[in-house]
Formats: C-alpha cells, structure tokens, sequence
C-alpha cells in the first residue's frame, strides 16, 4: 500500500470548495451504499448523548485513518474523531446547517485530489483495504458541517483589522506566522475573602474601562503571582493556551477584557492589551540577493568612498565598468545555499547594508540587496485577512468542542 497523506476535515477551516467535475463514484455513495464487510458486527460501540457510534464505523474508521497514513494511535484517534463528529453534527443541526449532497461529493473529489488522486481511484485505494466508501463521506460531510457551523455561530463577532494584516505581512504570515498576544490577568479563587467570586469578577468586568483599572483590580483582588505588576503576562502564543481561554482571547479587539472564565481553582479574566503575528513553528527560509565587489588589495580606500555613497546594488554597477567580469557579483540565492564566508556575515545586516573586507588576494565590498520570504506569489491583503480571520476561528471552533466534549455524556470503549 503506497502511504498518502491527506489533511484532516474534520476542524478545518481552510480553502472553500471550488474546482467542478464530480466523479461518477461519489453519485453512487451519495445514493447510499451498504457495508463493504459482510457480517462485520454494527452494534454500539460508543453512545455520545443521544447518538450511537457502532462497532462498524469504528473499524471502518480506523480503517480509513490507515490508508491515510494518519500518525499517532489510530485506534484511539478514530474513536475520539467519530465522537466529534457526532458532537459537531449536534452542533450543525442547532445553527441549521445543512450540506447537499452534491457539496459532499464535490468535497470528496477534492479531498482525493489533495492525495494527487481522481476521486475513483482513491476509493479504489480504500476498497483495497477494506474501507467502504461510505466511511469517506461521512468524514467529509462532518467536516463541512462542522465549518457551516462555525462560521453560523461566529459570523460578526471576529474582526482582523489594516494594523493586523499589516503586521502579519511584514512577519512573513504567508509562511506559517502565529498570532501572539499580551494579556494581563485576574484570578479570583473560589474561597475568597470578598465574597463571591462570580459577582466580584462581574464588578471588575464592568469597571474595567482601561488598562489602568484593571491593573488597580489586579493588584487589589488577583491572586495569581502576577498580581503586584497589575497582572501583566509577557508575550506567548495565542494557541498555546487553554481552548476555553484562548477561545475567549480570539474574540477580542485590542482593550477589551474576557468575561469571566471558570478554570481550575476559580475564576479569570483576560485583559488583551496587543496582539501580533509572530514566528511559526520553524524558522522562515529567504532568497538573498547581494553583491560582492573585489579590487586588487590596496584598493580599500576607493571601496570605502564607494561604500559611503552606494544605498543600493544598483549602485555599483558604475564602478565595476572596465573591471573583469568576475570583479562584481550580483547574483540570488536561496538563503541555505549562502557560501560558508556570507552566511553568518548576511545574518546580522539590514538590506542596502555594506560590509568591507580584506583577503590575501582582493579587498572586497559585500552588499545585501534584498531578503524575502520563498514565497512563490507574495499574499494579497484579502488573502492574509482571510488567513488571519481563519486562525481567530479556528480557535474558537476548538474552545466551542472542548465545551461539548466536557458537557456530553459518553460512554462505551
């Protein structure tokens, strides 16, 4: 079996469906198919409130997860997924979403096609190893009702402003940025010394006008370690906190505060004071361009007049006229293909920045001219809008499941 990797519906929130062109396979999924596996028990395995998960469609989807070549622990994975599943139909059927067949057939198509596969031959994959065809759609269509559902539920009430996107553009957002935030904080125990903590944390709700009111708050109230500097937490990432808060956090504009939230021990609020595009999970990769001009050694003090009037690359092109063709370099390159001596040189310097050196054979001006991101078309400004507004959604969307995790009741293995 050749291994193929596939994204995840279920909670995504990426590109819309777009491209036509149904394969004749998924009209007759859509018409209903019977399970592949005759004999295969379809009692409950797991009951989620109301709803059964049978014993089939756990193995059909640790099945599928399997030729997907999804990491990790599948058989504890496609338990969790079906139970989201179930959790995210709920969810869609009490904003009134509803996903025609043929938008679930034209998400699988595109799904296959994310594997370099027509949609037949990805069920053929599947039948090969035991996976009815079924079990494709439901993954697919709970995944689409799950962002119908989202973005009924959170429609107006997330917002990604120009100083956003702008900020997001200049970190490099296309490659993978991570919204970070500045947050300061009160918790308030649930044994305090003033009374109710919920109606305490209400009343520092509605007095907190500024960044300065909650700040006395914090320091007459909180009780976290932060409570003398007014609860000023320094910058961290926006995912890396609690669904429930960080849910909370994505809703908010820059001065305004959560409501209160119930966590471990009692309550907090959130006070969001900036937010960022920052690094991702890895370094960015960059095309360099620079520039290396040689002259022959004593010529260091014609460099360094050169070095004082050049802003640009451009700039040297007068002075290597009647110099051999090797004698200026202007040249592009990946930033990992950098010789040895340039890369740690380029590290520290700012485009239009000059370095001047002496070798046994030259005295040599280097010159970097540009660093951009390898990105293959630069973001427009509606793309990182929508980039960004997705992030913000997305979390949202796990801080509402978290909450129908933790409020369903499960049972079964």
């Amino acid at each position: 079996m050749t291994a193929r990797h596939f994204p995840s519906l279920g909670p995504s929130l990426g590109p819309s469906l777009a491209r036509l062109g149904l394969a004749t396979a998924a009209c007759a999924l859509l018409l209903g198919l019977s399970p592949a596996s005759a004999g295969t028990t379809i009692g409950p395995a797991i009951r989620v409130n109301a709803e059964v998960v049978t014993s089939y469609e756990l193995d059909q989807r640790i099945r599928l997860m399997t030729v997907l070549n999804q990491p990790g622990d599948i058989p504890a994975q496609a338990r969790q997924s079906l139970i989201d599943d179930r959790l995210r139909h709920a969810a869609a059927k009490s904003m009134g979403v509803s996903i025609p067949d043929a938008a679930v057939a034209q998400g699988m198509t595109d799904f296959a096609a994310r594997g370099n596969l027509s949609l037949d031959q990805l069920l053929q994959l599947l039948a090969q190893n035991g996976v009815d065809g079924v079990a494709l759609r439901d993954f697919v269509r709970a995944g689409l009702e799950w962002r119908g559902a989202v973005r009924a539920r959170f429609a107006g009430k997330v917002a990604v402003n120009e100083a956003e996107i702008d900020r997001a553009i200049s970190a490099g957002v296309a490659a993978g940025g991570e919204l970070q935030v500045l947050l300061s904080e009160i918790f308030l125990p649930d044994a305090t010394d003033h009374g109710d903590p919920a109606l305490l944390a209400q009343r520092i709700l509605d007095g907190s006008r500024t960044l300065n009111s909650f700040q006395i708050y914090a320091q007459k109230y909180s009780k976290a370690p932060t409570a003398a500097a007014g609860g000023q937490l320094d910058w961290q990432s926006l995912s890396a906190l609690p669904p429930g808060v960080s849910g909370a956090i994505a809703a908010l504009k820059v001065g305004e505060v959560t409501q209160p939230l119930p966590v471990e021990g009692g309550i907090a609020l959130y006070y969001l004071r900036d937010e960022s595009e920052g690094p991702g999970t890895g370094p960015l990769s960059y095309n360099i361009e620079y520039a290396r001009l040689a002259l022959p050694p004593g010529q260091e003090p014609a460099l360094q007049a050169l070095a004082g009037k050049a802003t640009r690359c451009g700039d040297l092109y007068p002075a290597g006229r009647g110099l051999p063709e090797e004698a200026l370099q202007i040249q592009t390159v990946a930033e990992a293909s950098l010789p040895g001596d340039l890369a740690p040189l380029f590290a520290g310097m700012d485009p239009g920045e000059i370095r001047l050196r002496t070798t046994a054979n030259a005295a040599e001006l280097v010159m970097l001219c540009s660093r951009t991101p390898q990105t293959k078309v630069p973001p427009s400004r509606d793309a990182v809008k929508s980039q960004l507004l997705n992030r913000k959604l997305a979390i949202l969307a796990e801080g509402w499941l978290e909450q129908m995790r933790s409020d369903a009741i499960i049972t079964g293995n």
